[in-house]
């Protein structure tokens, strides 16, 4: 996949409907005692609650230190179904299309996706992509005098044109207002997929960077002081930010000074970010933070500048060694290594790969390469993740993708992933670019996921889509997307990777992530279910997109929710029988047709579509049940009954914090189901087996620790004495819990 440009570029990174279906023979069964809940029998229908608006009114009047309140931020979006520039674009498109238009729109109406075109002909050149994205917008947008500016495109090895569009103002670019419209490789058009944020805030520069910095200095040390934050001082940037506010979730964008620090809560299983961006506006309100792969430019002062010096080097040479393969064979392998003035270096000359020292250059600003006097005494370790980066190198590379942008950009490994003190960061990570490089936590002593090939392919891939985006936004259905994509790609590099040096992945541990299971697993994409994952949107451990997502509540569900997609990969193994070879042109186009707003709704569309741009026609239809099964499409997934399964739903008070609260279950066997409001809403819903619970609500504070809690006995609320009182809950039911009061203890 070649990628081109229009001109240069820097790439950088739901009142709530309730209606749900009854399920036969519903029992009423709480504990001893069933007064506190409501069971809807076959048939049956949950309303909201009369006061269910009054509620809404008295949440959304409260007063506190978010956005909305400070600024007077307001939804004044005109919805598409008022705009008459709209509405002629709309009935051009069926004009043209006819019953071949499939398109997705937005809560306001707007086109997210399309499949289609606006052209009755070719598109013959790049005035005139962009005279199709002119036409096209009054559909997009409500803000028709929005200036989108062309960047650069993507061709891909089977001639289709990927062309992007991006948002400026006053002069800077907005990455997450994107738009990308797509050719087939004879420049017809075949549809887009589009990004635009419609809310904006912006405020008057009253404080400097040097201000923004003590603010989120203050902030992490009065919300986090259990934890030591270091700034990265010389990194401040001042752009637009896609932001949430904390009250009414409205995403906005938003010109802030970003504040990188270190991401205390960086874990594997959890939060791979090794950086928090922390945003503050002009006026010095501190708007939160999120994780990052950050893009670091680099201190001026430090000796880890002037990156093309250290990749220099020409005279290439080789090391074999036998490394520990899968179902417990060794491998032998061969990594390239340069040779220099005496000294052999861990690097690859042609494919631009170098090994160096994590500590050097994260705490001692310096790019100490892995080196050797004799070339037979390398870390085992380093040479296990240096053949394993090179390898999901060389899957992309083979489809035409270069490098993690696409053009050959070099990459850093960075071994012993470590904190100041040299003690272990049980992790590994795509770090995010300095200047031209991509950089990789690698390795670490805390672990042995070196040896993890789809664990390290899912890492490139994470650099493969933040290339790609532009501006990763690391929550909800997004998130979910970019960590099931990297599940989906990491796997398939391990699997076709096997395949062609003939050691398969025995069958019953093939969809696995984390090789053969030997060293660890982190997720089954064959049963999500075994590792606290939903097999579809709505079912068991499934969470809705929060509000304000956070630490608490999984960004939103990013690596729960994740598996609504990767499971697919094994629905299309089962359903279709494709190669994994071919698989991977298919999911490889799925990550070319993204942009940074893509969700559910759009990526169940865009799966189909990569099918016909990747050449793979004759499966369309089989994946498509596939997707169908996976109801990422669905408005509302928990309406789907789940024969066996049991259905629980809580509304908040309008005195507790919508946004920062979570519905813990604890079953007997101590497996957690949690679930919070769906963006928006103040009504939790959760999916669980039949059986006895624990059940427990819990309000955080800002910085994310738990403020109150209420233990639920199946008939009312209470404190700590209720703590481990157990509710029944029996299959093909839904239960309704009482209210909490302001009388209930906590």
């Amino acid at each position: 996949m070649r990628r081109n440009y229009f001109f240069k570029l820097t790439v950088v990174f739901l009142i709530l409907t309730i209606l749900l279906s009854g399920c036969e023979n519903a029992e009423t069964t709480a504990s001893d005692n069933a007064v506190g809940n409501t069971v809807v029998k076959t048939g049956d229908s949950v309303s909201e609650t009369d006061d269910q608006e009054e509620m809404q009114d008295e949440y959304m009047g409260r007063k506190g230190n978010t956005l909305s309140n400070l600024t007077g931020l307001s939804d004044n979006v005109i919805r598409a179904d008022d705009d008459p520039e709209a509405q002629k674009v709309f009935a051009e498109l069926e004009r043209i299309n006819g019953d071949e238009l499939k398109y997705v729109t937005d809560e306001y109406g707007y086109i997210t996706f399309l499949r289609g075109s606006i052209l009755e002909g070719k598109c013959e050149s790049p005035d005139e992509a962009k005279k199709a994205l002119d036409m096209l917008l009054p559909a997009l947008s409500y803000n028709n005098e929005m200036k989108l500016t062309p960047g650069e495109f993507l061709e891909d090895d089977f001639g289709n044109l990927f062309v992007i569009f991006r948002e400026e103002l006053d002069g800077e670019i907005n990455e997450s207002n994107k738009i990308k419209l797509f050719f087939d490789e004879d420049r017809n058009m075949v549809g887009l997929s589009s990004s635009v944020f419609p809310n904006y805030f912006d405020s008057d520069k009253v404080i400097d960077t040097a201000q923004a910095v003590d603010i989120v200095r203050d902030i992490v040390k009065q919300n986090d002081p259990d934890n030591e934050y270091y700034i990265y001082e010389d990194e401040v940037q001042l752009g637009y930010r896609l932001l949430t506010d904390s009250l009414t979730g409205m995403d906005f964008n938003c010109r802030v000074f970003s504040v990188l620090t270190d991401n205390p809560d960086s874990d594997v299983s959890t939060d791979e970010a090794p950086y928090l961006e922390h945003y503050v506006s002009q006026s010095g309100i501190y708007l939160g933070a999120e994780p990052k792969n950050a893009e670091l430019a680099g201190d001026s002062t430090a000796n880890r500048r002037m990156i093309d010096k250290w990749f220099g080097r020409s005279d290439t040479r080789s090391y074999t060694t036998v490394i520990d393969s899968i179902n417990g064979k060794k491998q032998e392998i061969t990594v390239p290594v340069a040779y220099d003035d005496g000294k052999y270096f861990l690097e690859d000359v042609d494919r631009g790969i170098l090994c160096a020292d994590y500590w050097e250059f994260e705490y001692n600003d310096e790019i100490k390469v892995i080196s050797s006097e004799t070339n037979d005494d390398w870390d085992q370790s380093y040479v296990t993740a240096y053949y394993n980066y090179i390898t999901s190198y060389d899957f992309y590379a083979d489809d035409g993708w270069t490098g993690p942008d696409g053009m050959g950009a070099p990459m850093i490994l960075l071994m012993d992933y470590c904190n100041e003190d040299h003690s272990p960061i049980d992790n590994l990570s795509y770090l995010g670019q300095f200047e031209q490089a991509h950089l990789f936590a690698a390795t670490s002593r805390g672990n042995e996921y070196h040896k993890l090939l789809d664990m390290i392919a899912h890492e490139y891939t994470h650099s493969v889509t933040t290339s790609i985006l532009g501006n990763v936004i690391y929550k909800n259905e997004t998130g979910a997307i970019n960590e099931g994509l990297s599940d989906i790609l990491g796997e398939l590099t391990e699997l076709v990777h096997y395949a062609e040096i003939g050691n398969s992945v025995s069958a019953d541990k093939v969809f696995l992530m984390g090789g053969d299971g030997s060293i660890v697993t982190f997720r089954d994409l064959y049963d999500p279910e075994a590792y606290r994952q939903p097999s579809a949107a709505g079912g068991v451990y499934y969470v809705p997109p929060a509000g304000v997502p956070s630490s608490m509540n999984d960004r939103g569900g990013v690596h729960v929710n994740s598996s609504v997609v990767s499971h697919i990969l094994y629905e299309m193994a089962k359903t279709a029988d494709i190669p994994f070879d071919e698989m991977g042109k298919i999911w490889q186009t799925v990550a070319c047709m993204l942009v940074p707003g893509t969700g559910f709704k759009e990526l169940a569309e865009i799966i189909p579509t990569a099918c016909e741009l990747s050449k793979h026609t004759e499966y369309k239809e089989d994946i498509s049940k596939c997707v169908e099964e996976s109801r990422m499409a669905v408005t509302d997934p928990y309406s789907y009954p789940t024969q066996g399964t049991c259905k629980v739903y809580f509304d908040l008070p309008p005195w507790i914090n919508w946004n920062r609260v979570r519905l813990d279950l604890i079953g007997e066997d101590d497996m957690m189901h949690s679930s919070w409001p769906a963006k928006g809403t103040n009504r939790i819903k959760v999916n669980v087996y039949p059986g006895k619970y624990k059940i427990q609500l819990t309000e955080f504070d800002e910085s994310g620790k738990a403020e109150d809690a209420w233990f639920y006995d199946g008939n009312t609320w209470g404190g700590q004495s209720f703590k481990d009182r157990l509710t029944e809950l029996k299959a093909d039911s839904f239960y309704k819990i009482r209210p909490i009061t302001p009388a209930d203890p906590q």
